[in-house]
């Protein structure tokens, strides 16, 4: 299933895919404060910072929206400068002369006022409307500032203890190798029997499929933590590569 989601999100089927190199190790948060980290969740989350300017905006067209029955003044102002240079002329038709110079200056000034009587109750419904999409919009970012903030102190105190569970997952297949070691020499003197050597390898098994699914655990959620803090780059991507080496070659089980 992993693997076709990944597929849908590539745009192609992946083949073999790398592994974390034995080397990864887990670090703290940086800064450790949990505080710290709410405070640039608060000030970077991008979902957090969409939310605030959508509730800009509604407030905004609400406030345009209560203005609807208020009269609007407009005005406008003209000024006009003709001047002509040339010789006298004389129109023998109509007796008109023209001076060879002359000047012409006028100005225009209006002003107009409207006032909304009566829209068929548009402009109230409008102004409804806005003023439950302003209050919408500042819930949405309420609920979506206390769910940040709770989101951030969860993934904080998550990313603390899946460190200390890589640690002890780590320390528990040395315990597994060391009972399963027993167990085979137990076996061999005849003290043991091939069920008890099954049953050792399968608990080595499983205590290394756990420390490895802890280390993902890890990666997984202090990626989110840095998500939601919205201080997640590329670089973060960059240097998870770098630690991804291709899988080792397969081997055969020890008899």
């Amino acid at each position: 299933v992993a693997l076709e989601r990944l597929s849908v999100l590539t745009g192609r089927y992946p083949g073999e895919l790398n592994v974390l190199s034995e080397d990864f190790t887990t670090r703290e948060p940086d800064p450790l404060d949990r505080a710290s980290w709410v405070d640039f969740a608060l000030e970077n989350n991008f979902s957090l910072q969409a939310a605030r300017h959508a509730e800009e905006a509604a407030r905004q067209n609400a406030t345009a929206s209560r203005m609807g029955h208020a009269p609007t003044i407009s005005g406008s102002y003209a000024y006009n400068d003709y001047s002509t240079n040339g010789d006298f002329t004389s129109d023998p038709g109509t007796g008109l002369e023209t001076p060879p110079d002359s000047k012409l200056e006028d100005q225009v000034w209006r002003i107009s006022l409207e006032m909304p009587l009566y829209s068929g109750g548009a402009i109230s419904a409008q102004r409804r409307q806005s003023a439950q999409e302003y209050n919408a919009a500042r819930e949405n970012l309420i609920n979506l500032t206390r769910n940040t903030v709770t989101s951030t102190r969860s993934l904080h105190m998550t990313v603390l203890s899946d460190i200390s569970r890589v640690k002890a997952r780590k320390q528990s297949i040395v315990s597994s190798q060391s009972a399963l070691d027993a167990t085979q020499a137990g076996y061999e003197v005849g003290t043991r029997n091939v069920v008890d050597v099954l049953n050792a390898q399968n608990t080595l098994f499983v205590a290394q499929r756990d420390y490895y699914n802890s280390r993902y655990d890890y990666i997984a959620n202090m990626l989110r933590l840095k998500e939601q803090a919205g201080i997640l780059s590329p670089d973060d991507v960059y240097r998870l590569d770098d630690v991804l080496v291709p899988p080792p070659p397969p081997t055969a089980p020890s008899r």
